[in-house]
């Protein structure tokens, strides 16, 4: 589909050309690969979430003691 040009007559001398877009009719859908194993799913998901909570509860765990360590490096000579 072609954009058109428009010309509109603003006054008596000059010319302003619109362009025009193309509407967009069709959005793009991205299919998922359907699920044949339920219970295998189930369980690679558990391990997933269970693996992110160990990752996040590290590194929550590794800024507090770095952290504590700073503070206590700055507080080292009162």
């Amino acid at each position: 589909m072609k954009a058109s040009n428009h010309v509109l007559k603003h006054s008596h001398t000059s010319h302003i050309r619109v362009k025009k877009r193309p509407i967009k009719t069709q959005s793009h859908v991205i299919e998922h690969t359907p699920v044949y194993d339920l219970k295998a799913f189930e369980k690679r998901q558990k391990q997933r979430k269970l693996n992110q909570l160990v990752k996040t509860t590290f590194s929550h765990c590794f800024v507090f003691v770095m952290f504590t360590f700073a503070f206590s490096l700055l507080f080292i000579g009162e």
